[in-house]
């Protein structure tokens, strides 16, 4: 199972996350579909497609393995606040994608007025990055599906990344990650090798 959520961080506060409006519902519903898919995919879960190709990681998202797969919005759990909603059509959204080496992960993200747009820098990235003060997606990723134990893998606008296993911060995993963007939106592109994360790949 794989969560995704994106956050700003300083002068405003919002989290944005796929789901269900009764969590446990959500719940329930994802394990049936996953066991018994139909045509009416909850709208909150996304399968991990096959990438025939690996993606050239850029943040520009217009590989083919972007193309086959289904963007997964990130919705308010706050309706009143309106500082993602850049313009109609404009959400922010993550992908996933994978082949028998690598899982890949995708996101677009609206900017946000009153958080820094700091692009992405590469001298100084190290494993558990301070991201304070930076826009940020955070995947969790819940490989053994116990809802309650998972990765966790925060990235931000400028490509620092900081990654634990539940609370523990000394998992390090060799990660790929590419950002790029302009004045409405930030994207990302990473690579995670499988055996990172699972003994074999699924």
């Amino acid at each position: 199972m794989v969560g995704a959520s994106a956050g700003v961080v300083g002068g405003a506060s919002t989290e944005l996350r796929p789901g269900h409006d009764d969590d446990l519902v959500g719940v329930a519903v994802g394990e049936l579909w996953t066991h018994q898919p139909t045509a009416e995919q909850p709208d909150y879960m996304a399968v991990c497609t096959w990438a025939t190709a690996p993606p050239y990681r850029d943040g520009v998202l217009g590989d083919e393995c972007w193309k086959n797969s289904r963007e997964l919005e990130l919705r308010d759990d706050n309706p009143l606040d309106t500082t993602r909603k850049v313009n109609r059509g404009s959400y922010p959204f993550v992908m996933l994608a994978r082949d028998d080496k690598f899982m890949y992960l995708a996101a677009s993200i609206p900017r946000v007025a009153s958080v820094r747009a700091d692009g992405p820098t590469y001298d100084g990235r190290r494993h558990d990055s301070d991201l304070t003060g930076f826009d940020r997606v955070s995947f969790y990723l819940d490989v053994d599906r116990d809802y309650t134990t998972s990765y966790a893998i925060h990235i931000d606008q400028r490509g620092h990344a900081s990654e634990s296993v539940w609370e523990d911060k000394t998992w390090n995993p060799k990660m790929h990650i590419a950002v790029n963007g302009d004045a409405k939106h930030w994207r990302l592109e990473a690579a995670i090798p499988l055996n990172e994360l699972v003994e074999k790949p699924p």
